[in-house]
Parts: C-alpha cells; sequence; structure tokens
C-alpha cells in the first residue's frame, strides 16, 4: 500500500478507538477513567500501523492521533463538568479532527453570511497560495550553496520561513473551517510580534495552549500555584512532541522534550521582560522583542532537528545537533 491509504487506515482506527470509547469516556467512575487512559495510549500508539519506512505518513498519523486523543480528554472534563448531556453525533462530530484541536464549547456550527463566505474563501485561497509557495520555496533553498556553508545562517533563515510558513497554514485552515461553518479562532496570532517567551505561547498554537490550559495548566495548580503548573504543562508538551516525533523517525533523542522544558523557566521568567516592554521608551520594547527573538532561535535549534528528520531539506547545511 502506498503512503495515503497508510494514513487513512490509521485516521479510520483512531477515529474508532474514540467513537467506541465516547460512552465510557464521559462516566466519572474508576471505569471511565481506565477507559479513558487506555483509549488515549491506543490512539497516541495508532501511528506504529504504519511501516517506519512511511516517515511522513507517520508524522501525519501522529498529529490526526493525537488531536483525537486530546479531544477525547477534554470532552471528559466536559462531562465531569457540564450538565449538558453530549451523545451521539454531537460527540462523533467533535471528536473528529476538524477543526482542530479545541476545548469542548466553541466548535458548534453557525450560519455563515453570504458576505462572511466571499471574505473567508478569499482568505482560504490567499492562505493556501502563501502556504504552498513558502513550502515550496523552503524545499528550493536545500540547495543553495551558501546555505549549505553556514548552519547559522540557514536555521536563522528558516526560522522566519516557518513563522510565515505557520502563519500562512493558520489563516488557510481557520477560513476552510468557518467555510464550514464553524466559529473558530486563529491557530496562530502574528507571533513575531511576541515580547516575551509567555507572550509567544499565547500566540502561537493558541487552541493547543486553550487545551492545556484547560486540562494540565489549572488542574496542576493554576494560578495558585503558577511554579508548578508551567512546569506540568510543558512536561506534558515535552512528552508529547517527542511521541510525535519519535514516533514518525523511530528515533527518541529527547531533543523536543527539551526544547520545551526550557521554556519553562523563559515563560517563568516573563513578567521581567512584559515590564520592561511596558515602559514608555522604545529601548524597551525593542529589547524584550529582540531577547524574544534570539531565545526563539537559538532553543529552536532542538525543535528544528526534529523537523529535519521528517522533511529532509529543511536545513540544506549539517546540523550542529548529532
Amino acid at each position: 500500500m502506498d503512503a495515503y491509504a497508510w494514513w487513512l487506515i490509521a485516521g479510520a482506527a483512531s477515529l474508532a478507538c474514540a467513537a467506541l470509547a465516547g460512552p465510557f469516556v464521559r462516566r466519572s467512575d474508576p471505569i471511565g477513567l481506565a477507559v479513558t487512559i487506555l483509549s488515549v495510549l491506543l490512539i497516541f500508539s495508532v501511528p506504529l500501523l504504519i511501516p517506519a519506512d512511511f516517515v511522513r505518513s507517520r508524522a501525519m498519523a501522529s498529529l490526526v492521533s493525537v488531536t483525537m486523543a486530546f479531544k477525547l480528554i477534554d470532552y471528559r472534563r466536559y462531562c465531569r463538568t457540564s450538565s449538558d448531556p453530549v451523545t451521539g453525533w454531537r460527540f462523533l462530530r467533535y471528536v473528529i479532527p476538524y477543526p482542530i484541536v479545541l476545548v469542548f464549547g466553541p466548535h458548534e456550527r453557525r450560519s455563515t453570511g453570504e458576505r462572511a463566505l466571499g471574505r473567508e474563501a478569499g482568505m482560504f485561497l490567499l492562505g493556501l497560495t502563501l502556504f504552498a509557495t513558502l513550502f515550496c520555496g523552503l524545499h528550493l533553498l536545500s540547495s543553495v550553496s551558501l546555505l549549505q556553508r553556514s548552519f547559522l545562517l540557514d536555521h536563522c533563515l528558516k526560522v522566519l520561513l516557518f513563522v510565515a510558513v505557520v502563519e500562512s497554514m493558520s489563516l488557510a485552515i481557520t477560513s476552510g473551517e468557518r467555510l464550514g461553518g464553524f466559529e473558530t479562532t486563529p491557530i496562530t496570532r502574528r507571533i513575531l510580534l511576541s515580547r516575551s517567551v509567555a507572550e509567544f505561547w499565547l500566540r502561537y498554537n493558541t487552541r493547543m495552549h486553550d487545551w492545556l490550559y484547560q486540562n494540565v495548566f489549572q488542574p496542576g495548580g493554576g494560578r495558585r500555584a503558577p511554579v508548578r503548573a508551567v512546569l506540568l504543562t510543558f512536561f506534558v508538551s515535552g512528552l508529547f512532541h517527542e511521541w510525535i516525533f519519535g514516533i514518525s523517525t523511530s528515533r527518541f533523542d529527547g531533543y523536543q522534550f527539551a526544547f520545551f522544558m526550557l521554556q519553562a523557566p523563559a515563560c517563568l521568567l516573563s513578567p521581567k521582560l512584559q515590564r520592561l516592554a511596558r515602559r514608555p521608551s522604545v529601548a524597551g520594547k525593542v529589547i524584550a522583542h529582540v531577547a524574544t527573538i534570539v531565545w526563539f532561535t537559538a532553543t529552536s535549534t532542538l525543535f528544528f532537528h526534529g523537523v529535519d528528520r521528517v522533511f529532509d531539506f529543511t536545513y540544506a547545511a549539517e546540523p550542529w545537533l548529532p
């Protein structure tokens, strides 16, 4: 079978696991908890059905399975905190990975006027065109000799390109979801404007931020115990990113986990940069902004090392990490 067939099989298996687990997951007794844990583990493991040679198919299947598993976890949280029963087709519609990673609630279909549909269609085509252009440009840059000679230059350029690719992908996905009748928020919100590490993670992948806030940060202590809650949040984020890249490439080297764990202390120190950015002087804002960009450019070598193993044209130069 080809890569697409394997990806479809993995997606169907993940959906079947989530659908069968639904009636048990909403139960508040030990059986409900046990079924939730077992189902999440099974869904996370579904990409292993795909042969290891199909690295990109495994990567895409991992993203789909993680989305479904996270929705299942959030569904349990919702059922335990809300009196609104969610069963049958409404549950299935939520657990399907469209829209992408949402906490329970803002996924309901709503009517969209003709004028709004036209605008969203234009935004969808714009985002899709930019994404395709930037992605192809990234592929072409892998053969540029100047970048092949300098990993530092190569990495800095790829960070900027990655931001542009993610922003354009966010535009296309969000507009596509709105065309489908869903009231969704953008996945990213101009992440290059961030003036602290904490602000960066508020702007980058806002939906994953909401999920982690509801299901990890708050249960971990929230604002009553911010240090513990922040450390736990990035610990969980590091684990599932390590799992995604490890399953995709058949190599667990700890780079993804290390990248996300480095963000925790930086987030806890962010209030100092935020106070600097709030000063009337332009210098404070510039320093905070530059410090944030430099931090992510430096630490993201860990993240992009995994990306390069999935998309082997990410870097033109030889990476510094083994």
